[in-house]
């Protein structure tokens, strides 16, 4: 039908054991078929899964645009405004899953696409999602963003997701990443131990809100966290309203410092520039 398509090809390593990839294709299609399950409009579409040879391939939507990973870093952030709207509708993008009973497990920059027209999706989810529920973690994921639980391999559910995505929008308000060290260990360590950076010291023009929104977003233990993304989307809108209704009276009150140096108005109070 003519329709621009992306395709994404994997097969298991030749030194797998016999077996793999006959396993590895039916964990595949169950993914693939819950994957399409997901009509959304922050989620990229999967049309088909199939097999070729020992590779299964999976098509999806094509996204025009790029992902997140060029805007984490300081030279390049994006304004906070547009930040939070767009974590928002990926909050409302992983509730859809969720409610599908489908985990995502590697919520990254890499995996958030932003389309020509500023939309932004949710990708990969026919490879990592994980079906039916809270289960097993058996570490799958991208260390920077993985939850705790994750990381123990513990069972993961959907408030894994929400900590990884507070990694992600902590590296777009910031540049830096949340968690970091100079080895796995370290990383791991502080994953599961330490506390991130308060936002505040990169960028003390954020209000409190967004700061206390993160950190609780990226708390250790799931229960502490936000318990479920429509909850964290519902905070990040009103954060954003806040914000907005701030920097609307930052510059009501500029033009009104600005127009009482005008000659005109040198006998007018500032009360009556106002009105």
């Amino acid at each position: 039908i003519d329709r621009r398509v992306a395709l994404k090809i994997t097969s298991p390593q030749e030194d797998s054991p016999e077996g793999t990839p006959v396993r590895f294709g039916r964990e595949f299609f169950q993914e693939a078929r819950a994957a399409g399950q997901l009509i959304h409009p922050n989620i990229v579409a999967v049309y088909d899964a199939d097999v070729h040879g020992d590779s299964c391939y999976i098509v999806m939507e094509y996204v025009d645009g790029q992902d997140l990973r060029e805007f984490c870093h300081g030279d390049s952030l994006l304004p906070v405004e547009r930040v939070l709207d767009m974590i928002f509708n990926i909050s409302r993008g992983l509730d859809h899953a969720h409610n599908k009973n489908i985990v995502h497990r590697d919520i990254k920059p890499a995996n958030i696409m932003i389309t020509s027209d500023g939309v932004a999706k949710i990708g990969d989810f026919g490879i990592a999602c994980a079906a039916h529920g809270s289960m097993a973690s058996d570490s799958s994921g991208t260390l920077y963003y993985m939850a705790p639980e994750q990381i123990a391999q513990e069972a993961v559910d959907s408030r894994s997701d929400i900590f990884s995505l507070g990694c992600v929008l902590y590296e777009l308000l910031s540049g830096n990443k949340a968690f970091s060290g100079h080895n796995t260990s370290v990383i791991i360590n502080t994953i599961l131990s330490a506390a991130p950076v308060s936002l505040l010291e990169y960028r003390p023009d954020l209000p409190e809100e967004i700061d206390a929104i993160v950190r609780k977003a990226l708390a250790k233990k799931p229960e502490e966290r936000y318990q479920t993304c429509l909850d964290f989307a519902y905070d990040l809108k009103v954060a954003l309203h806040h914000f907005q209704a701030q920097n609307n009276s930052s510059k009501t009150d500029n033009i009104l410092d600005f127009a009482c140096t005008m000659p005109f108005f040198k006998y007018f109070s500032r009360e009556q520039v106002a009105n």
